[in-house]
């Protein structure tokens, strides 16, 4: 027995997967993304919807929503103006980047290369 006790502590375990809802969460910690009263409200509103967006499809982990669903996600603010649509797309993104580069949480930031895939028109709006 105390061979299998000792293998279990040399194997590593495999990375938990975060939920969207775990995510948001801790990017709303005082660990997380500080800043004005409206920036705050503009995160919490966006992320809300995010989370909404995400429960709608089935979409439970983090590492599960990627470049498809980011555009599906933003074809859901046509209605909104560009300028919203993109301030929006930037809040999504820096969860992202924060999940994977700050909280550690994430392994891989599926939605990181979007302006390079999606053309020179949202390339635009992604990179001013």
């Amino acid at each position: 027995m105390p061979a299998r006790q000792d293998l279990q502590r040399r194997t590593p375990r495999s990375p938990k997967e975060y939920t969207v809802d775990e995510a948001v969460k801790l990017h709303s910690t005082p660990a997380g993304p500080g800043g004005p009263p409206r920036t705050m409200a503009a995160y919490e509103h966006t992320l809300g919807k995010l989370k909404d967006f995400c429960k709608d499809r089935s979409i439970v982990y983090l590492g599960r929503f990627g470049q498809v669903e980011f555009w599906a996600f933003v074809n859901t603010m046509n209605h909104l103006s560009k300028k919203t649509v993109y301030d929006r797309m930037v809040i999504v993104q820096q969860l992202f980047k924060w999940c994977c580069e700050v909280a550690e949480i994430l392994a891989k930031n599926r939605i990181r290369k979007l302006a390079e895939e999606a053309g020179v028109e949202e390339t635009a709006v992604l990179h001013p």
